[in-house]
């Protein structure tokens, strides 16, 4: 099959980009039947909306209002789901998939899976203008995720990472994760935060949130290609790429020039070495 040269740049992003710019939230954010509130001793509410019975969005509010973080507001979550089934118990809440019971003395929950050996303490705090989250971890459990965060590891415990795009460190951090004994969570923020796996307390999994109220999802799943299935119900499934997209990308110099950039895609075709993608570096733009 003959082959296609393309060309990939930065501009291609910015100009796929160039509409999205209306909020597309439409939902009450208020709560509804699938939701359950406990008055905290500060006067604030702490909110469980159980999504499905694998899925849980966890919110702790401290102004008299709900708010929707970006990711919601521009449409990025799952929003319309069904009812999910699930019966309550004084302060638990009982799915076919995951026990999820608050605990009034010391305002925390307490996530049991049905089908996974999750079994953890969830506190979500006041923190100044923020908000902290912190998840319990066992002896021996591993951590994966946060995305494109870090190039020292895939096994994230042990450290505490800056969730910020940083050129050449950290192009696309995501504050997901998943664990070895069958839970993940994503943190619903947009602001600037930092997520400590274990390096500060080694028997704690923290997110720091500067800004804005504590606002996640937590998940279960009997390992991770169904935490991967539930995560990507709520984030959206990754489509199938192009052919070429799985063929041999090149990415020039980054201060290549015209005559030069044609010069290399000559020298492909010349050699017959398969080429699907010509990338281009940040230097294209001079």
């Amino acid at each position: 099959m003959k082959r296609s040269l393309w060309i990939a740049g930065a501009a291609v992003v910015l100009m796929g980009m160039s509409g999205w710019a209306r909020p597309v939230w439409t939902d009450p954010v208020e709560p509804g039947e699938n939701s359950v509130q406990w008055k905290l001793s500060d006067g604030k509410t702490l909110r469980v909306d159980v999504l499905a019975e694998n899925l849980f969005r966890i919110r702790r509010s401290w102004t008299d209002g709900w708010t929707e973080s970006g990711l919601n507001r521009y449409g990025v979550l799952k929003r319309d789901w069904p009812a999910a089934a699930f019966t309550r118990d004084g302060d638990s809440l009982k799915t076919a998939a995951a026990e999820l019971a608050f605990d009034a003395k010391a305002e925390t929950l307490r996530l049991r899976s049905l089908v996974s050996a999750a079994d953890l303490t969830i506190a979500a705090t006041a923190a100044g203008a923020g908000s902290e989250v912190r998840f319990s971890l066992k002896p021996g459990e591993r951590v994966y995720g946060l995305g494109d965060v870090s190039r020292d590891n895939i096994q994230r415990r042990g450290k505490r990472y800056e969730m910020w795009v940083k050129n050449l460190l950290s192009y696309i951090p995501i504050p997901m994760a998943m664990t070895s004994e069958g839970w993940g969570f994503l943190l619903n923020t947009t602001w600037h935060h930092f997520i400590d796996v274990g390096a500060k307390d080694k028997d704690t999994l923290g997110c720091e949130i500067p800004e804005g109220d504590a606002d996640f999802y937590v998940f279960t799943g009997k390992g991770y290609r169904e935490m991967l299935d539930v995560y990507t119900q709520l984030s959206g499934r990754p489509a199938l790429l192009p052919a070429f997209g799985f063929g041999f990308t090149f990415v020039c110099n980054q201060f290549i020039d015209q005559f030069n950039l044609v010069r290399d895609a000559y020298e492909f075709r010349r050699t017959g070495i398969p080429c699907d993608t010509l990338g281009l570096e940040p230097g294209w733009m001079e």
